[in-house]
């Protein structure tokens, strides 16, 4: 990624505030993706990290899967520069493992190959808050293609009505105009913030001596967050995103062109209400993003899927005791393809997950869940997760953090997958074979260090397995 030259960014906050507070240290941050309610940091036997929207903005990243190339265990390919396909693999997992949520919504295509997100099109927006990284087969939370979960945040709407505008340019024609406003009273808030990125590229292809062209990119993304406080401790709350995005490239179609360009349009929608009390937590929520994408070779066009991906979600927690939490919850998905044929294809599937969580003593944090998925397609499968962090509040100050989890999910085949072994170009042996769903398991040991001048260090053994790991033949094409 080629950093930009020029940048110009402006907030200005159109009420006095004060100052917020300094950020708290590592082991008193709270977290949420771990298992989807808010938790300490140091009672985590998980493998977690986070970015603020600070460091994104300080850092002046241009896309999320740059600012993810920072954190631990996470790598990025990626095929010639901003907006280009790529993939995020989380411990060396493919990237169809992974899950990323923005705002609650989990944003992959399941049109696509597998059921993928499209990360090379999430930019890093002002508007972010934090992004959180749980890393290792987290099936028993996030459902069956959870090898690794990013979880962007964005932010509220505060008191202080504030608007922030922000400019940069840089080589290859890269601009990029970000515009937000946000604000809010005891009972409401909300967010609005927009982005453009637009950037001439360059030939990423050595075949193409054809052209030599550059090839560009251009993205436009908007973001709405609307909270009601409609009583205490009741909240409701609307999310809208639309991502709109066209990229250049090189070698598509047969015979093969090097004028090939694809779009993205991506619509995301989430209703939430949250109730929290001082035993009970409760929260609601109805999302569907739909994704259209097309590709055209020579200005013709030459392939075009649109799928859509449908959640209900209920989650609680009840604190049984001063020493017990327990959470408990519903998931309720459905993918909906249209082929580039016109064919229609659905999969549904259903769970439901319950999670103790107990402290032995003050120091021995112990964490045991599971989950029951039920696939229309592919039955039924259990998926486990155990985890436990003890913790050493160090004499001078910080402290000190053994844990160690292990962690069990599985992956039925993507729409996509089923639909291309049964069609017309798969070849034997595939074709000839059903396909059956992925089986994950991971074993995760680590230390966890924070000093008393708020330094941070982590150490990590895991090991992870695939059984019945499912890929392309770029052989047989099947």
């Amino acid at each position: 990624m080629r950093h930009a030259a020029l940048v110009v960014s402006v907030s200005f906050p159109l009420v006095l505030s004060a100052q917020p507070a300094s950020p708290p240290a590592p082991f008193d941050e709270v977290i949420t993706v771990s298992s989807r309610i808010d938790q300490p940091r140091r009672e985590l036997g998980t493998a977690v990290s986070v970015l603020s929207g600070e460091e994104l903005i300080e850092r002046g990243y241009a896309s999320i899967i740059d600012a993810l190339r920072t954190q631990p265990s996470i790598g990025v390919s990626n095929a010639g520069g901003l907006g280009k396909l790529s993939a995020l693999r989380v411990r060396g997992e493919e990237g169809y493992r992974t899950q990323v949520r923005i705002d609650g919504i989990d944003v992959a295509d399941p049109s696509a190959t597998q059921v993928t997100p499209s990360v090379e099109h999430l930019l890093a927006t002002r508007d972010i808050d934090r992004i959180e990284v749980l890393r290792g087969p987290q099936g028993f939370i996030y459902g069956s293609d959870s090898g690794g979960v990013i979880n962007i945040s964005s932010r509220r709407g505060e008191s202080t009505l504030t608007g922030d505008v922000g400019v940069e340019l840089g080589p290859d024609g890269f601009e990029r105009v970000d515009a937000g406003v946000s604000g809010g009273s005891q009972r409401a808030d909300f967010l609005l913030y927009a982005s453009d990125i637009e950037t001439d590229g360059f030939n990423a292809h050595q075949s193409d001596t054809v052209l030599g062209d550059d090839d560009g990119y251009r993205n436009t993304t908007l973001h709405t967050k609307l909270g009601w406080q409609a009583r205490e401790g009741v909240r409701l709350e609307l999310v809208a995103r639309d991502v709109s995005a066209r990229t250049e490239y090189d070698r598509c179609g047969f015979p093969t062109s090097f004028d090939c360009v694809g779009t993205t349009e991506q619509t995301a929608l989430r209703l939430g209400a949250d109730w929290s009390g001082d035993l009970l937590g409760q929260s609601f929520s109805l999302s569907a993003a739909e994704t259209d994408r097309a590709d055209f070779s020579d200005g013709s066009p030459a392939f075009a899927t649109a799928g859509e991906l449908s959640r209900f979600e209920y989650s609680g927690s009840v604190l049984a005791t001063e020493a017990t939490t327990l959470i408990y919850g519903i998931d309720l998905e459905r993918e909906d393809v249209v082929t580039s044929s016109g064919d229609v294809l659905r999969h549904e599937q259903d769970a439901v997950y319950f999670e103790y969580h107990g402290v032995v003593g003050e120091s021995l944090h112990l964490a045991l869940g599971t989950r029951r998925d039920d696939s229309a397609d592919f039955g039924s499968h259990n998926s486990v997760r155990a985890s436990l962090a003890y913790v050493v509040d160090r004499a001078g100050g910080g402290s000190l953090k053994y844990r160690a989890s292990y962690g069990t999910g599985f992956r039925a085949p993507s729409l996509s997958e089923l639909a291309y072994n049964s069609g017309p170009f798969a070849a034997p042996p595939a074709a000839d074979a059903a396909l059956r769903e992925e089986s994950s398991r991971g074993l995760d040991v680590g230390v966890e260090l924070e000093t008393s001048v708020g330094g941070f260090y982590a150490v990590s053994l895991f090991d992870q397995r695939i059984d019945d790991e499912i890929f392309f033949d770029l052989v047989a094409f099947s």
